[in-house]
């Protein structure tokens, strides 16, 4: 029973490790998309028309020209990290799918939809009231 108990809560931490990169992930894609509407909107813009930025908890000036190539800096480099995180979850997916297998871990979802076509499949009879 504590094995059991063991195993389960194992498979419970690699879940909330994956809840967690997907978190994460959201988290750089919303920003990525915030990048992505500050470049449309600095790209048609003339170079040395002042913009501010916001670098830290402190907004400084510059030009268009100074910024632009670091908000696409920025966004690059939150693509990749995007990415990295992405393979991650696959990795981490795929292990606890296995590790489930291998220890023969039903989730309460499962337990309840094998009750349920289980009772369907027997012609449950209830009582009519």
């Amino acid at each position: 029973m504590k094995d059991e108990a063991a195993l389960e809560n194992q498979y419970q931490m690699m879940r909330q490790q994956c809840q967690q990169l997907t978190y994460k992930i959201n988290e750089i894609k919303m920003d990525l998309d915030e990048h992505d509407l500050v470049l449309e909107a600095l790209k048609p813009l003339d170079k040395d028309r002042k913009c501010f930025r916001m670098v830290d908890a402190v907004v400084v000036e510059r030009t268009v020209a100074d910024v632009l190539p670091s908000v696409q800096k920025n966004r690059e480099q939150m693509a990749a990290t995007m990415a990295n995180l992405e393979e991650k979850l696959k990795e981490f997916q795929g292990a606890a799918d296995e590790f489930k297998l291998k220890h023969k871990i039903t989730s309460r979802d499962q337990v309840a939809e094998q009750e349920q076509d289980e009772g369907d499949n027997q012609g449950v009879q209830g009582v009519l009231i």
